[in-house]
């Protein structure tokens, strides 16, 4: 019997997933067809960055102990976090929500070469949102809003929404994000979460800064003049 996450997430990815094919639309402009080579490069080697640089900061300074716990209880925390809410979720929010604004609002505005529009930021206040009610369950009573929270997987939203336009697909993302939503399970130390964040800004540094880089490295210089 499938409890009150599983329930939401199935109902939120099967809405958008049924609109699309309904109406008829191409895959592709929702991010659905994957860009392999630069989904595996961006998505997995940040998802990389996330799983070892937090593991050997806690290896080194203590908390690297995950609390016991069964089998079955491990596989399914692997399988809900990757799958439901990580590829799931892109497929909801970057992959529907973040396509249909960008139809809207267009993509005016470009920043590391990766152009995007107000849909970016609108996604993720909704991304943000949609987490900061993560603790309401009214079948135990429990009508909990988190706004830290909601303010932390927001800046996630936004890094999940640079790596969708920057591909031109949601796979990218749904490896970071399904990595990360595993991964944190695991980071509890102050040293591992303090490593989390650096991790984080550096992935913004890379997506946004290095194509900038990369291009003043290439650029012919100014012929001298005598």
């Amino acid at each position: 019997m499938l409890h009150w996450p599983c329930s939401v997430q199935l109902l939120s990815l099967g809405v958008p997933v049924a609109m699309i094919a309904g109406f008829g639309r191409r895959w592709r402009a929702y991010g659905l067809v994957p860009n392999w080579r630069e989904d595996l490069r961006l998505g997995g080697g940040l998802a990389l960055l996330f799983i070892v640089v937090p593991m050997v900061v806690m290896a080194v300074f203590g908390g690297l102990e995950p609390e016991p716990s069964g089998f079955g209880a491990v596989i399914s925390t692997v399988v809900f976090q990757f799958f439901l809410s990580g590829l799931g979720e892109e497929i909801v929010y970057r992959g529907y929500v973040q396509s249909r604004l960008n139809r809207a609002f267009g993509r005016p505005l470009e920043v590391g070469l990766i152009r995007f529009s107000a849909g970016l930021f609108i996604t993720a206040l909704l991304f943000g949102l949609s987490h900061s009610l993560s603790g309401f369950n009214p079948f135990v009573g429990s009508f909990r809003f988190d706004l830290f929270y909601g303010l932390f997987t927001g800046i996630w939203a936004l890094l999940y929404g640079l790596l969708r336009e920057k591909t031109g697909s949601i796979l990218g993302a749904g490896i970071l994000h399904g990595h990360e939503a595993v991964i944190e399970n695991f980071v509890v130390t102050q040293p591992g979460q303090v490593a989390y964040a650096v991790c984080l800004l550096i992935s913004f540094v890379v997506l946004l800064g290095a194509p900038a880089l990369k291009r003043m490295l290439r650029a012919e210089p100014e012929p001298t003049t005598v």
